[in-house]
């Protein structure tokens, strides 16, 4: 940290864009260190709108510094669950949020958004706002930024800040710049991703008496999924009063035409939406109507949201500040607090500038930048899951079951079942395919088209089928189609159901319970837990044993006359009409296909870029010499429990049918550590040194006794180790050529989605190859970009699912507890939590006193 006190510091002009949380939070800290600066808010006054936020440790420390925590405090109320449930109130489970208070050493609270205003208002001079202020145009000139407003009023300073909402001004000037010259990313010229309304207020019920709820010590905190494209939460705050919200989903055409450049809050007097669950329950007691009821009309509010984490955040004397560079989706609950820690990451880096000049601020804002990008776009990402979640589209998945076949081989699918052809198979075309890859994949579009006699032939590069991999799970989406082929009743035989999942941290704590019974009701099916190596079984006797050959590593591919041909290392060449690539993550097809498509520029650059994180993990199959120790196994339904050590670190440990107990181990390594070790190899192998297994050895297993003894209930030999990456890529097909599975899509197993999206690729693949028209090379494309359009979609969700899952598993959620930035110039805050604190970055200098 540089030594310099407030005075001594360059002292640049500020203009602030925006009054809203982040531009009064920048406001206050520039005060204490006298760095001139004003806001300028477009608005003609304050509005105390909005309904309820909530902060964690990660902010805290900061407002401590600047004497805002405890009255913050005040105006709280902490809560340690939140409470998930569907419209009938029924729980569907609960978050506990207890290891981040322990981790951080503060209570989340949450509170209302108008509370958090005041506090912030009051601590910037009035004089130093100025509203009706709307920006026109922005300018730079002799080393001066210019704003120039609608009441001809123009104002001159050093930096400018937009902290002017989604809809920024100071955006949209910076990128219009960029764009003339050229350098403005084109991720950044595109929409918002998605619109969502979302209504909110804050009830203070008349009789207070009706709910008990508001006299505990601890916020109730509730979500509740409608499955309708609607959700609710219910909060409990101080003073007898309820905050509520409803978030609905819209198409963008609806956002745009009814709110197209407003995302602000706003009144809310008369709205059908509310009118629509007014006679549900709710959870705190009553009617949801009642609560609206007990609102003043004036204060129910309405927001209309996009979604979009921009890539650039600064240009020239600009720089972007909360939703004006990134703008989650608000059912995260990170939006605010993560508005908060960019403005003191950005004054610590005005602190710390040597001198206005262009070449200090952009040294400063490139700091800025690289410390909050990569946080911001991970809770982006997190926030628009969790969105999913609430807005019923897991549920959608379910119900729709994403693709089917029939006996009749006409899909189902509703998004294109009226555009399928009714041919019997007899008269359809016959193409050769050649799939690459004996998986899991590869095996079940052998089963598909052996069913409708299009001559296939597997090329695997392995020597034998090896039995190994743990534990899989499958849910309502594929069982319809897996029935009519005859499977489903095989596998429910070797599989045990499941209704929910128990979350425990290193100690057995129970920190949670994810429960899926809902999307059970909603599919007619149980979801089912089962060996990878027993459903492998099931296909792989269903498929001719000619119909395979192993030790065919593939070399090359070409295409030639009209065909598609693979060079294999034995010296032998096989032609067909359609090649596909079920040959896993280092997909040789898929390398074949990029590696053309780059030679003639047409492949997305995103899929030239590497896997994103590394990961290990150690998995086995355990049978007891002893079950009685286990009193689990005897129970009808599996007992699924996942548990989160902290270090980086997760196991799962659940009971299978025939006194079995399915085990593993996922570990977060470093990329280059991955490289070294595993370089081109994610398949399953046998682990016979289990090093990582020893650091666990001791620690209790949530059935029974340690997992020592799990381990040493497990044949060595079918212990077995995978070196994962994830990686959704852009393309799937090109000429003769299409991907299937993690060829296409490498998901993280934690999600448990990739063998069932395997499934269901190979099932969309194989529908659209039954309604081709011909052979021809026209014909092929037009049905390889059918299966693309029915399948990215559904992928690309389920792969940031997975990724975010991976996050709480790993621990990351957990590594976020020990973000706390502090303010560089104020005595730091010491650690009040027991887990460990990042050091602090002040504009390049990291400081580790007093953390």
């Amino acid at each position: 940290m540089s030594p310099h006190t407030p005075e001594s510091k360059p002292r640049p002009d500020v203009l602030i864009i925006g009054a809203g949380i982040s531009g009064l939070t920048l406001a206050i800290l520039l005060e204490q260190i006298n760095v001139p600066y004003h806001i300028y808010e477009r608005a003609s006054e304050v509005k105390p709108l909005g309904s309820a936020m909530s902060f964690t440790g990660g902010v805290f420390p900061a407002l401590e510094q600047l004497g805002i925590y405890e009255e913050l405090r005040q105006v709280s109320k902490a809560y340690r669950l939140i409470d998930f449930h569907d419209a009938h109130l029924k729980k569907m489970g609960c978050y506990s949020v207890e290891e981040a208070v322990v981790a951080s050493g503060y209570e989340n609270l949450i509170f209302c958004r108008p509370k958090l205003h005041e506090i912030l208002l009051k601590r910037v001079p009035k004089h130093k706002i100025s509203f009706k202020k709307k920006i026109i145009r922005i300018e730079e000139k002799e080393e001066k930024v210019h704003i120039h407003c609608s009441d001809d009023t123009s104002y001159t300073g050093d930096i400018l800040v937009g902290a002017d909402g989604a809809y920024s001004g100071v955006r949209q000037s910076m990128y219009k710049d960029m764009d003339k010259k050229g350098i403005l990313p084109k991720e950044d010229l595109e929409d918002f991703r998605v619109n969502y309304t979302t209504i909110v207020g804050v009830a203070t019920p008349s009789d207070p008496e009706k709910y008990p709820k508001l006299k505990e010590k601890f916020s109730s905190f509730n979500q509740i999924i409608y499955g309708d494209g609607g959700n609710c939460y219910v909060v409990t705050l101080p003073d007898n009063q309820i905050s509520w919200g409803f978030g609905v989903q819209l198409s963008k055409a609806a956002s745009k035409e009814t709110h197209s450049r407003n995302s602000e809050w706003a009144p809310e007097t008369m709205d059908t939406t509310l009118e629509r669950y007014r006679d549900f329950p709710c959870p705190v007691g009553g009617t949801m109507g009642e609560l609206f009821d007990a609102t003043p009309k004036e204060l129910i509010s309405k927001v209309f949201i996009e979604e979009k984490m921009f890539k650039t955040c600064y240009y020239g004397r600009s720089v972007l500040i909360g939703d004006a560079w990134h703008k989650f989706h608000p059912a995260g609950g990170q939006g605010a607090q993560h508005a908060v820690q960019d403005t003191i990451s950005l004054a610590n880096c005005i602190y710390n500038m040597r001198d206005s000049s262009l070449e200090s601020i952009n040294s400063a804002f490139g700091e800025y930048y690289k410390q909050r990008y990569d946080r911001n776009d991970d809770k982006f990402n997190d926030s628009a899951a969790f969105a999913k979640i609430l807005n019923g589209q897991v549920l959608s998945d379910v119900v729709l079951s994403e693709v089917t076949v029939k006996h009749s081989w006409t899909t189902v699918d509703l998004v294109y079942q009226q555009a399928m052809s009714q041919h019997a198979p007899e008269s359809k075309p016959r193409p050769d395919v050649l799939i690459i890859g004996a998986g899991i994949g590869g095996l079940t579009l052998a089963l598909l088209l052996e069913q409708i006699n299009i001559p296939y032939h597997i090329f695997e590069r392995a020597a034998e089928v090896k039995p190994l991999g743990s534990a899989m799970s499958f849910n309502g989406a594929i069982f319809p189609a897996l029935e009519q082929l005859g499977i489903y009743e095989e596998l429910k035989r070797v599989s045990k159901a499941y209704t929910h999942i128990d979350f425990y941290n290193a100690h057995l704590k129970k920190m949670g319970r994810f429960s899926v019974e809902e999307y059970n009701v909603v599919s007619g099916y149980e979801n089912l837990i089962f060996c990878r190596p027993k459903f492998y079984e099931i296909l792989l006797k269903r498929v001719p044993e000619h119909k395979i050959s192993f030790k065919k590593k593939v070399l090359r591919t070409e295409e030639k006359e009209g065909k598609v041909y693979i060079h294999c290392s034995d010296n032998t060449s096989y032609a067909g009409d359609i090649l596909v690539g079920a040959d896993g993550a280092y997909s040789g097809v898929r390398q074949s296909m990029y590696k053309h498509m780059d030679k003639k520029g047409i492949l997305p650059k995103e899929d030239l870029e590497d896997f994103k994180i590394n990961y290990t993990t150690i998995v086995g199959v355990a049978t007891p010499s002893d079950p009685e120790k286990y009193p689990k196994l005897k129970e009808g339904y599996s007992n699924f429990n996942q548990i989160i050590y902290g270090d980086g670190s997760n196991c799962y440990v659940v009971t299978l049918p025939d006194n079995q107990i399915s085990w593993g181990f996922g570990v977060q390594l470093p990329t280059s550590t991955l490289k070294d070790i595993h370089f081109r190899n994610s398949e399953w192998t046998p682990e016979t040194k289990d090093t990582t297994l020893e650091r666990y050895r001791d620690f209790p297993c949530p059935i029974g006794g340690t997992m020592g003894e799990l381990f040493d209930a497990t044949p060595k030999d079918l212990i077995s180790k995978v070196f994962i990456e994830e990686k959704m890529f852009k393309t799937c097909y090109y000429g003769r050529s299409v991907l299937i599975g993690d060829a296409w899509h490498k998901f993280h197993p934690a999600g448990g989605q990739g063998a069932q999206h395997t499934v269901l690729d190979a099932i969309s693949l194989a529908n659209s190859i039954y309604n081709m028209k011909s052979f021809s090379l026209e014909s092929i494309n037009s049905t390889f970009g059918e299966y693309r359009k029915h399948r990215y979609g559904h992928n690309e969700v389920r792969f940031n699912e997975s990724a975010s899952f991976a996050k709480i598993l790993n621990g990351q959620i957990r590594k976020a507890f020990s973000y706390r930035p502090q303010v560089a110039w104020l005595p730091l805050i010491e650690n009040r939590g027991n887990g460990p604190v990042l050091p602090q970055e002040f504009g390049g200098v990291n400081a580790a006193d007093g953390v």
